[in-house]
């Protein structure tokens, strides 16, 4: 969670119009427990390795990014196998 302090001067660097929405978030955020927190930004990073290879469709960079091995293209719930999934279904969907 964020001190005061550290609360202003992150709303401060944000543009005027998106300080409202931050603050809100950051009140909502505060009320969620960390497992949940976790597990959203968990989401939240494979979203942004996902888009990222939908605009370079480039596997050795997730496996990179992700810290896996081809092997985990077989395992349902790697980065890796989601990212070939998404890559089946645009390119050969």
């Amino acid at each position: 969670a964020l001190s005061g302090k550290e609360r202003t001067a992150f709303l401060r660097g944000l543009k005027k119009k998106h300080q409202d929405e931050a603050a809100a978030a950051i009140e909502e955020l505060g009320a969620v427990g960390d497992p949940v927190l976790r597990q959203f930004g968990e989401r939240l990073r494979l979203a942004s390795i996902l888009y990222a290879f939908s605009v370079i469709p480039d596997i050795a960079q997730v496996l990179a990014l992700s810290q896996e091995t081809a092997e985990h293209l077989e395992l349902p719930d790697s980065t890796a196998h989601n990212a070939l999934d998404l890559a089946l279904a645009t390119f050969f969907g």
